[in-house]
């Protein structure tokens, strides 16, 4: 199997290297995936990505058009865990793979997955 793997900053390239992988491009997900051909991976995964993208959109056309499938991972803002936080204590949702302040997060767009599969 092939993999590439776009990354944004040198800290994240050295991290990949460091653990082995050798294809790891320096990108800006925001601006497409223009160095990929038409239908040129068959899996494009979108992981940690989606919601921290100014453009996620363009983003999502960008991959239908280099990949053959796609797997989306994001989180959720709507389960009821989100809720009960959100409600019980009035604070923005952190947790384990969200370890954020509201003022320090990478993500620009929360969704919840009923608003995905509108989009």
């Amino acid at each position: 199997m092939h993999t590439e793997r776009i990354e944004l900053s040198e800290e994240c390239i050295q991290a990949c290297v460091a653990k082995g992988l050798t294809n790891v491009h320096h990108g800006d997900l925001d601006q497409g995936l223009s160095d990929l051909e038409n239908k040129s991976v068959d899996y494009v995964l979108l992981t940690n990505s989606r919601q921290v993208l100014h453009r996620p959109l363009f983003l999502l056309r960008a991959r239908a058009r280099v990949g053959q499938q796609c797997i989306i991972a994001l989180p959720n803002f709507g389960h009821w865990s989100a809720r009960l936080q959100l409600g019980l204590l009035g604070r923005m949702l952190k947790a384990r793979r969200l370890p954020y302040e509201w003022h320090d997060t990478p993500n620009i767009h929360l969704p919840t997955v009923s608003d995905f599969r509108d989009l």
